[in-house]
């Protein structure tokens, strides 16, 4: 009994690597953030198709694999935006929320917390699992904000967050978040 009960909770406890497409991918985004993103319906297909996936499998007591797709949301001038998502076994294809700190309008302190679809100027390595962004306030990015999330246990954790508030032609960022 001990025996059959142990290798039913292995077999439940080990998770399959998931096999999402990009046309899945494409479909969840479509109706997800087409309109925020400022797609037409019949060009999704086409600027999505250079889309990044990455498999990435968790170390430790909950061992899982996770498909993480990067796809190309917008751009302007010198920034450009992409949303992710995060496939798996468990819990299927879901669309990251990153955390972010919502700060003072005077100042650096923080006032609360949010989250955003997207992030700017972002790459992901999937051999850390860093995830790091760098969002320009104007082309010289003499004023930005800019950070990483870990890739932990099937979710993106914010571990940093640095922002430069002010546009004098100057880098002087302030770490808002500081997380090992």
């Amino acid at each position: 009994m001990f025996t059959l009960l142990s290798t039913l909770i292995l077999a439940t406890s080990a998770q399959a690597a998931p096999n999402f497409t990009i046309d899945e991918v494409i479909t969840r985004f479509s109706v997800d953030l087409a309109k925020q993103c400022d797609f037409e319906p019949e060009d999704i297909a086409n600027r999505l198709k250079d889309a990044s996936v990455y498999t990435v499998e968790t170390k430790g007591e909950n061992k899982a694999t996770y498909q993480i797709f990067e796809l190309a949301c917008s751009h302007g001038a010198y920034n450009f935006n992409s949303v992710y998502y995060v496939g798996s076994e468990y819990s299927g294809l879901e669309l990251v929320q990153f955390v972010e700190p919502v700060l003072s309008e005077k100042g650096y302190k923080v006032t609360g917390y949010s989250t955003a679809n997207y992030l700017t100027n972002a790459g992901f390595e999937p051999k850390t699992g860093i995830l790091g962004f760098f969002a320009k306030g104007r082309g010289i990015a003499d004023c930005f904000n800019a950070g990483s999330y870990k890739f932990e246990a099937g979710r993106f954790v914010l571990k940093t967050y640095e922002v430069d508030g002010e546009c004098d032609g100057k880098v002087k960022p302030r770490k808002i978040v500081n997380l090992k």
